[in-house]
């Protein structure tokens, strides 16, 4: 809660450390791993935001808060990829009627376009 607290006034250093603090004592919290990416996402540093993502979807696979901040990051790091499968777990999720059904057709021309898939 504390490190809510600090990411909601933008003291991201002051989050990421009552995070990672948390993810020791308990590395099977899923929500402090996808807490911790959010912090991570909002202080710039992406890759470490995708791994704390995996983590959190990892633990627990049925979050769509953990799977749109993993798509996210994914798709800042233009790791299109990795992201569909994600995508259309979002979209089987949401219904076929969901804007991330849409973003699958999209996103698979990227992954396409940059050589991630065939």
């Amino acid at each position: 809660r504390l490190a809510e607290v600090f990411r909601r006034s933008g003291h991201f250093d002051e989050a990421e450390n009552e995070l990672r603090e948390a993810t020791q004592v308990r590395p099977d919290a899923a929500p402090a791993w996808k807490n911790l990416g959010e912090v991570l996402f909002s202080g710039g540093n992406t890759e470490g935001a995708a791994a704390a993502f995996e983590k959190a979807v990892e633990l627990a696979p049925s979050d769509k808060k953990g799977r749109n901040g993993l798509v996210s990051s994914y798709n800042k790091l233009k790791r299109y990829a990795d992201q569909l499968p994600h995508l259309k777990w979002l979209c089987d999720s949401d219904g076929p009627d969901s804007q991330t059904c849409g973003v699958c057709d999209v996103i698979e021309r990227k992954a396409r376009a940059e050589g991630q898939i065939k």
